[in-house]
């Protein structure tokens, strides 16, 4: 459990492991896929993509939706994340904006293949 004293800590270090990250942000054009997956798989896509992205340019985030993007991502493409393992969970590393690509190009690829039923 994180105690109010150790978070800040954990989210500082966390944007210096991350630092520089937002200069390389990988964007995702929907549009220019050659075939659309469903708009509810975009839109499930698109939230976990969000907080990643987040954490990538240093907003607000939490460790719980961090963590559950990073599980989602994992789940669905099988790639594993690339991430600092400590004893209060997974930080963002220096890796994020690479894993996050690996993952956006997995969805270019494969998207258009899943169905939003079998997304969580």
């Amino acid at each position: 459990m994180l105690t109010p004293k150790i978070f800040p800590v954990l989210l500082a270090t966390a944007a210096l492991l991350c630092g520089g990250c937002a200069s390389r942000l990988p964007r995702l054009d929907y549009d220019s896929l050659d075939r659309q997956p469903g708009p509810e798989v975009i839109e499930i896509w698109e939230s976990h993509r969000e907080v990643l992205v987040r954490v990538i340019k240093e907003k607000k985030f939490t460790i719980r939706e961090f963590e559950a993007a990073l599980r989602f991502f994992e789940k669905t493409t099988g790639l594993a994340a690339n991430q600092e393992s400590t004893r209060y969970g997974r930080m963002p590393g220096n890796q994020l904006t690479a894993d996050l690509q690996s993952w956006d190009d997995w969805f270019r690829a494969n998207g258009v293949g899943l169905r939003a039923e079998n997304l969580s």
